[in-house]
């Protein structure tokens, strides 16, 4: 399964460390489906163009100063590949939904309660290596979290295919631009 993030990168930081693309950081609590006492969560999309949203979507404008990080690191497009023989369960299949009794409403909704009480009994389950629904930004990209084992900062089987440098004219900006109606500048 190939899988989306932006985010800073140091090219020297090694596997497990922070600003490692593939580093998890320890859970706040606060998140859509964190659950610390139980897993960390790292945060996904399914496409590139997602993962842009994502990471930018909140802000009216976009430009060069989005990619610049306090610690002189840049925010880069990283593309993943999992090979986790569980898989990720598709909350936006409508059967896996109603198997668990779930709505779809309380899969998006903005109740952290909600959300991370059933990402917690779905990670109970223990046959999922993550889950993923539809995007806020748009319900054709998919949204991603894989569990990962607390303070382990490493997913097993997760590996880093490609780090990409981005700009205004990189295609996944682009059509994150196009999608939320947002401009590079």
């Amino acid at each position: 399964m190939r899988l989306y993030r932006v985010c800073p990168v140091d090219p020297a930081a090694m596997q497990g460390s922070p600003y490692h693309p593939g580093f998890v950081p320890r859970s706040t609590g606060q998140h859509r489906i964190d659950n610390p006492e139980r897993y960390d969560t790292l945060y996904l999309a399914g496409s590139a163009a997602g993962a842009v949203a994502e990471r930018f979507g909140t802000f009216a404008s976009w430009g060069d100063w989005l990619l610049e990080h306090p610690r002189g690191f840049t925010a880069r497009l990283v593309t993943f590949d999992l090979s986790d023989d569980r898989g990720v369960l598709d909350l936006d299949d409508a059967g896996e939904l109603v198997a668990r009794s779930l709505r779809p409403s309380r899969i998006v909704t903005r109740d952290r309660l909600t959300t991370q009480g059933w990402a917690a009994r779905l990670h109970g389950e223990g046959r999922w290596a993550g889950v993923s629904w539809w995007s806020f930004y748009d319900p054709d990209w998919a949204s991603c979290a894989l569990w990962c084992p607390p303070g382990a900062a490493v997913i097993e089987g997760l590996a880093v295919a490609d780090v990409e440098t981005l700009s205004g004219d990189h295609p996944a900006v682009v059509e994150a631009s196009r999608s939320l109606l947002r401009h590079w500048t």
